[in-house]
C-alpha cells in the first residue's frame, strides 16, 4: 500500500479545515455552483415544485438527465480538485491523473459538492431512473 506522507496528509487536513470556512475562495464557488446547479436543475425532476406536484418531465429520459447531471458534477469537481491543487501549490507533489493523493483531493472535494440539495436532486433523478427495477424488486419480495 501506498503510504501518503506525513506531510501531505497534514496539507489535506489544513486545506479540509479552511474550506469549511464560509469565506474561504474556494468554499464559496462551491456554495454559489451548488445553489445555482440546484436552481436550474430542479426541473430535471418535475415540472413544478412550488405546486406540491411533481410530474416528471417527459421529453427527456432519466438516463439522458441522469448523464447530463452526471456529466456536470463531475467536470465541476475536477475542475476545482485542479484549482485546489494550484491553489495550495501542490503541483509538485501530484503526478498525474491516477496519483493516489489527487483521488484523495478528490474524494474530499466531491464530499462538499454532493450535499444537501445537490444530493437530493441526485439521489431522485437516480431513483426516478431505476424505479421500474426497484418496483420488480419489491413485487418479487
Amino acid at each position: 500500500m501506498l503510504m501518503l506522507g506525513k506531510i501531505f496528509h497534514e496539507k489535506v487536513l489544513f486545506f479540509k479545515k479552511q474550506i469549511t470556512f464560509s469565506q474561504h475562495p474556494i468554499r464559496f464557488i462551491l456554495e454559489k455552483f451548488k445553489a445555482l446547479f440546484v436552481k436550474y436543475n430542479m426541473d430535471l425532476l418535475c415540472k413544478s415544485v412550488d405546486s406540491g406536484t411533481y410530474e416528471p418531465l417527459s421529453e427527456f429520459s432519466f438516463e439522458k438527465k441522469l448523464e447530463y447531471v452526471t456529466n456536470a458534477l463531475l467536470k465541476f469537481i475536477a475542475l476545482i480538485v485542479d484549482v485546489l491543487i494550484t491553489f495550495y501549490s501542490m503541483e509538485d507533489e501530484i503526478k498525474g491523473e491516477r496519483d493516489l493523493r489527487r483521488e484523495l483531493i478528490y474524494n474530499l472535494i466531491t464530499n462538499f459538492v454532493l450535499e444537501g440539495e445537490v444530493y437530493f436532486l441526485v439521489f431522485h433523478l437516480t431513483s426516478s431512473h431505476l424505479e421500474k427495477e426497484l418496483q420488480l424488486l419489491w413485487s418479487v419480495m
